[in-house]
């Protein structure tokens, strides 16, 4: 039985990644700083019925940090794999500093413990977002060079740091590949990461932008991930990305699936900019994190066309359409609203 450690365990592509590992057979330990966030993984996996929930009982925990290395190798300890997914996302410059501190010392400590205990295989799950957005350029493939540009958020500078802490170790002898996911559709923890996308149109999301960007199903980017990991391809770095759409096309699709309405209203930089302003009062009158930020409404005006090409050749994959990724989400929310 292969043994596999995932950090990130609790979040929504950490989770489905356990999820996934379990149904094959794997032996699963997760990383997690506080044992009661195992909760949120559970929850999770209430969403695929009572089998997922007996799988849930099957992970061992470990307690520990990935800032800590000292017991990143204490949980690594009988391990042959390892997943790490643990990121912080953050557009809020308050939160720059431990989020950097999160993503790239955090990734270092990952590589040097892989390093030292002479792991089989690490599979990095990265962004896209590392691979860098520039005003010259609209698609993008693993081919990319990044570029130093205002384009680019601090989250995606964190992640193209981190990867580069990746490409070290592959460089010092380390067994690993890099997924670059889009963005992430599918049922989550509500409150967290990418499924706000679908706890803002539920409710009364009235603003839309005229942005393009791509999108792929949560169940996509863990499957993707295992048959790398289980490959014997290393030393590369692959898209998970379904289909390329627009935001508004995005917020329709969700809104009809929620029986909300469509946003109505183009949110131009102009009204951004309000909107961000009022957005900023708000958290710092009432430590109310944004919906927007300067940052992501940049980022949501982009038009950026991700290409899957390699990972279809490479593996013969066939993505899930991001209507069905968006009709299982809504449906895993409806039902957990009751």
């Amino acid at each position: 039985m292969k043994t596999v450690l995932i950090t990130g365990a609790t979040g929504l592509v950490g989770s489905h990644i356990a999820l996934q590992m379990l149904e094959k057979g794997w032996q699963v330990k997760c990383l997690v700083r506080t044992i009661n966030k195992k909760a949120d993984t559970k929850r999770i996996f209430g969403h695929y019925g009572s089998e997922s929930l007996s799988l849930f009982e099957k992970i061992t925990w470990v307690q520990g940090d990935i800032l800590d290395i000292h017991s990143v190798i204490e949980a690594l300890a009988d391990v042959e794999y390892v997943v790490h997914s643990a990121a912080f996302v953050s557009f809020i410059p308050n939160e720059f500093p431990e989020m950097y501190k999160i993503n790239v010392e955090g990734t270092a400590n990952i590589v040097n413990a892989c390093l030292d205990k002479k792991i089989t295989k690490l599979c990095h799950i990265s962004s896209v977002a590392a691979i860098g957005r520039s005003m010259d350029e609209k698609d993008y493939s693993e081919e990319t060079v990044w570029k130093d540009s205002p384009t680019n958020t601090n989250y995606a500078k964190s992640k193209y740091q981190a990867e580069l802490e990746v490409w070290r170790g592959i460089a010092e002898g380390l067994n690993a590949v890099i997924v670059n996911p889009s963005t992430i559709i599918g049922p989550g923890i509500w409150e967290q990461s990418s499924a706000t996308l679908i706890t803002k149109v539920w409710e009364g999301q009235e603003y839309y932008t005229q942005g393009i960007n791509g999108f792929v199903d949560v169940r996509d980017v863990a499957n993707v991930s295992i048959q790398l990991l289980e490959s014997p391809i290393s030393g590369e770095r692959f898209i998970a990305s379904s289909e390329n759409i627009g935001f508004h096309e995005l917020f329709n699709q969700i809104a009809d699936r929620l029986n909300k309405p469509r946003p109505s209203k183009e949110a131009t930089p102009a009204k951004a900019k309000i909107v961000v302003a009022v957005g900023w009062v708000l958290y710092k009158l009432f430590n109310k994190k944004p919906f927007i930020t300067a940052e992501s409404s940049r980022t949501a005006m982009f038009k950026s066309y991700f290409s899957n090409e390699k990972v279809k050749k490479t593996l013969g994959y066939k993505f899930i359409p991001i209507a069905e990724a968006i009709n299982h989400t809504t449906k895993c929310f409806l039902k957990e609203k009751g």
